[in-house]
């Protein structure tokens, strides 16, 4: 009996050897891009890069790797993915996605209902990388390369390069996900648009309340701020500031630095007047890069600049305080500080319009500890 048993478990195995599930990729048409942009009768109109192989004359051993560039319009994001489909003559897959762009018209309007399908199936690609792009977003990736570069390679290049020099968020389709479904905090995309050459830019990044773009971006330095403010830093985080603006040499004037380490400290405290202060206190150590006056090396010259770069930096992040203010974008998350640690505050504010009631007040200290090799 016992032989009989174990001889109908391997013939079991035999029968069931498999996986049920496979889906062969030679059957897919992998999608390595997507863009979506809002028509003016409020149809969508959906650009999606397809990846394909051209096999040359000697076989598998000569191929050439190229993009094809499908355009479909729809009412919804599958609807229009239905119609790419039948186009292709296979199955749309989007699982390896590196970006998705939008255009900023759509953007404006809401980004949620775009990417609920992306949410819904576990077979999108959920670490792909968001882009706001001005004007059609179509048109980045009608490039179909640059630099020799296809398009979705070339644009994810360009991210990854901006969150390491803290230009932009480490934001992909997941993270920004449970933040736009969060009254408390808001977030921010790259902003990216098509240069005089063909080529693509990173000029800004994009702000958003709630699941709306804002229209409102913060550009160069002020973003790099943005993001120190909320406490997350790259690899580096480089400034360029006219530290001496009366200088004759209009070289002379400027000063290169890098961040070198960082440390925030936010404190929030709700006033009887309704006002919510935001004490914000920024400590930067800095290196020089460059200093075309020369020498920084004296305790004189170091004590100078360390004051000097502390009041710049404390002015410009005011600045970008109020950008924030102006475009009711809770990027810092003081609302979700204010759920947790004030919650009767909270609960009698406004929801949508609390940012107004905001007041922030930063304050930077910079400190040069390096300044190269030239004594």
């Amino acid at each position: 009996m016992k032989i009989w048993l174990r001889l109908t478990a391997i013939l079991f195995c035999f029968v069931t050897a498999g996986c049920w599930d496979q889906q062969p990729l030679k059957d897919d048409n992998l999608v390595y891009g997507v863009a979506v942009d809002l028509l003016e009768n409020q149809k969508l109109l959906s650009t999606a890069v397809v990846r394909t192989i051209k096999l040359g004359s000697t076989g598998a051993q000569n191929y050439q790797i190229d993009n094809l560039t499908i355009t479909a319009k729809g009412e919804t994001m599958r609807d229009m993915r239905m119609k790419i489909g039948r186009k292709l003559g296979g199955e749309y897959a989007a699982n390896k996605a590196r970006v998705i762009l939008l255009g900023e018209k759509l953007a404006e309007n809401n980004i949620y209902p775009i990417l609920d399908i992306l949410y819904r199936d576990p077979k999108n690609s959920l670490g792909a990388k968001l882009i706001i792009a001005k004007g059609k977003a179509g048109n980045i990736l009608k490039l179909q390369s640059v630099n020799d570069t296809l398009i979705a390679e070339e644009l994810l290049e360009i991210i990854e390069s901006g969150e390491e020099a803290t230009n932009t968020p480490k934001e992909t389709v997941q993270s920004i996900c449970p933040v736009m479904l969060d009254p408390g905090q808001d977030f921010a995309l790259p902003y990216m648009y098509i240069t005089k050459n063909n080529e693509v830019e990173l000029s800004a990044i994009a702000l958003f309340h709630n699941q709306k773009f804002t229209g409102i971006t913060a550009k160069g330095a002020e973003a790099t701020i943005l993001l120190l403010m909320r406490n997350e830093m790259g690899k580096t985080a480089r400034f360029t500031i006219k530290a001496y603006p009366k200088e004759k040499q209009y070289r002379n004037r400027f000063i290169s630095i890098q961040t070198v380490k960082m440390k925030r400290n936010m404190k929030i405290t709700p006033k009887k007047d309704g006002v919510i202060q935001v004490d914000l206190n920024l400590h930067l150590n800095v290196s020089v890069k460059e200093h075309p006056q020369g020498a920084v090396d004296t305790d004189s010259t170091l004590l100078k600049l360390n004051k000097l770069l502390s009041e710049q930096f404390t002015k410009k992040t005011k600045q970008a305080a109020n950008l924030l203010q102006e475009a009711n974008c809770d990027f810092l998350g003081i609302g979700r500080k204010l759920m947790a640690y004030h919650p009767e505050t909270w609960k009698s504010l406004d929801k949508k319009n609390y940012y107004q009631h905001v007041q922030i007040k930063p304050k930077v200290k910079i400190k040069i500890v390096g300044h190269g090799i030239l004594e």
